[in-house]
């Protein structure tokens, strides 16, 4: 259990904030025109942990 709290500490201390995560997704979409790029937030209680991003070529 204590390892599995240094884990989700990590994971919410590394975590892009909102606006590097869309500029991530602006990155994408200006080196893939056309193509649908979606991200989501994925988190619990404790906070953010990460992105999930999806990209499919249009």
């Amino acid at each position: 259990m204590v390892a599995a709290g240094l884990r989700t500490a990590e994971l919410v201390s590394h975590a892009l904030d909102e606006a590097q995560a869309q500029a991530l997704v602006a990155s994408i979409r200006h080196a893939r025109p056309g193509a649908d790029v979606r991200c989501e937030p994925l988190s619990q209680a404790e906070g953010l942990l990460g992105w999930g991003l999806v990209l499919r070529a249009g």
